[in-house]
């Protein structure tokens, strides 16, 4: 029979799990579902369950980070971190660190995130290879690819595009699909390969991986990693000079899905793409509003250099 301590547990895991999904798809209400999480925190510390307490803040986390409130989120993976720390968890603090790393990468700091992703890495080999939490159900192995995937998208960021590729190719031979955070792994994966094979100009083998990735987020009806593989394609077709598609169409659909899932960061950084597109292809006036708009955007979310290089293009 499963006692009221289990149950409640597994309510407040289940409702977490729901919540983590929204954000993915989305679907956030923010700050109704964020002050939801941090009562099932204060429910877990209560219950002497630290584990379960920094697993839900873990997703508090990821919400601040899509709002685009940074130095929060990563306070949020902070607290979390010693929670696990509480039980010497080595994967799950593994896993807040690999969550700072995100937070980094989001905000640009390729370098520091890249930093973050080898210490986690390192200290999640401190754990057993065949650990698996109870509650969380996170393994050793699942957290490991996630790492590795993430490395690789740091050295792509830095146009390290050899290193990607090889990183990237450790990712998938680690793959082990049991997680909603490894498959959108597997689709990040996916999209850091079609920007590699487009910065070698293999364009057959862009548009494969990219299609890989398009099936899998929206089979896991990821629209915010949905909006990065639109805008990954409008690369791509930008290039390719025997396109039968627009690159106009896939930054609208970019735009629409980060904007309608309340996503300022990700929304900013696409409107300043096609702003560039735009002016490549001699589009000045729409340009100039697209960049004026991203200047804004950034503006409102304190990122100060975005908004320079938003600038840049009104002159």
């Amino acid at each position: 029979m499963t006692s009221p301590h289990d149950s409640t547990l597994n309510m407040m895991v289940r409702m977490n799990d729901q919540i983590f999904a929204r954000i993915h798809e989305g679907k956030l209400s923010y700050p109704k579902d964020v002050e939801t999480l941090l009562s099932y925190v204060d429910m877990s510390v209560k219950l002497n369950e630290p584990i379960v307490a920094g697993w839900v803040m873990l997703t508090v986390g990821v919400a601040n980070s899509y709002m685009g409130k940074l130095e929060q989120s990563i306070a949020d993976y902070d607290a979390a971190y010693k929670l696990f720390a509480e039980r010497r968890d080595y994967v799950h603090m593994a896993a807040a660190i690999n969550n700072m790393g995100e937070t980094h990468r989001v905000r640009g700091t390729y370098q520091t995130a890249l930093d973050l992703y080898r210490d986690a890495l390192k200290l999640s080999e401190k754990a057993p290879e065949d650990y698996v939490h109870p509650v969380s159900t996170l393994t050793r192995n699942a957290l490991v690819q996630i790492l590795v995937s993430n490395i690789g998208l740091c050295y792509l960021a830095l146009s390290n595009f050899n290193e990607a590729e090889t990183t990237f190719e450790q990712a998938l031979a680690l793959f082990e699909g049991q997680t909603r955070a490894n498959l959108d792994s597997m689709c990040e994966i996916r999209r850091g390969l079609a920007e590699v094979y487009l910065a070698q100009n293999n364009l057959p083998d862009a548009y494969s991986s990219i299609e890989l990735a398009r099936t899998t987020a929206e089979s896991i009806q990821n629209n915010v990693i949905l909006g990065d593989i639109f805008l990954t394609m409008a690369h791509i077709l930008e290039a390719d000079p025997n396109a039968t598609e627009s690159a106009i169409d896939y930054y609208r659909h970019s735009r629409e899905l980060l904007q309608s899932g309340n996503l300022p960061i990700t929304f900013a950084r696409t409107v300043l793409s096609e702003a560039r597109y735009q002016r490549n292809i001699g589009n000045t006036a729409e340009a100039h509003r697209l960049a004026a708009e991203a200047h804004e955007l950034f503006l409102q979310i304190g990122m100060d250099e975005e908004a320079r290089l938003a600038t840049a293009m009104l002159v």
